[in-house]
């Protein structure tokens, strides 16, 4: 009996030597494995970290951004309102001249732009009257008419013809002016350009 049970001790030993053998490769490949896992998982980790800070860098920088359009929106915002206050106090140094000097502009603008058979509307300021502007000789050589209603506009005149009317009311002249030379006004009111 003894060698059936040399034999089954052989069997034994190769069985546990075998068992050793896979463990120990088992373990290998597990440990392996173990190793490969968290060099990925560091590096994962890594490259999620420098993504995420990269967009936090691009988010803040997109904010900047923003903050600096709105900060210019504002600032042109506050400068075109100055430039239209700037314009209402234009009107309303024109409004403010003299009956002479007034019915001057209204004949020169008669003489040179009014159409023959054309009306003429007066502002609601009322400092023209109908017989101010009959009186004119312009008036009657070009076979004018005075509409019967003032019109809604603060200055100046304005003429509606058959073909075409024409605004010169100070608002229109004022703003047809500084919109030419709203470049120039910028750079004296602000010191810079628009």
């Amino acid at each position: 009996m003894e060698g059936k049970e040399a034999i089954i001790n052989r069997i034994i030993q190769d069985a546990e030597k075998k068992a050793e053998e896979i463990t120990d490769t088992a373990n290998g490949y597990s440990s392996a494995k173990k190793q490969e896992a968290e060099a990925w998982a560091k590096e994962y980790s890594q490259s999620k970290t420098d993504a995420l800070r990269q967009e936090a860098a691009n988010i803040v920088e997109r904010k900047k951004i923003v903050a600096r359009m709105d900060a210019k929106k504002a600032e042109l915002s506050e400068k075109r309102d100055i430039l239209k206050a700037v314009d209402l106090e234009a009107v309303e140094l024109l409004s403010k001249t003299d009956k002479a000097k007034y019915l001057a502009f209204a004949e020169k603008v008669l003489t040179l732009y009014a159409d023959s058979g054309d009306e003429v509307v007066l502002s609601s300021d009322g400092v023209l009257t109908l017989p101010d502007i009959s009186g004119l000789k312009v008036f009657s050589d070009k076979n004018l008419s005075l509409a019967k209603k003032r019109g809604n506009f603060k200055g100046g005149i304005k003429l509606s013809g058959k073909i075409c009317d024409k605004d010169f009311s100070f608002e229109t002249l004022v703003a047809d002016i500084s919109g030419g030379a709203a470049a120039e006004l910028s750079e004296i009111i602000f010191g810079n350009k628009v």
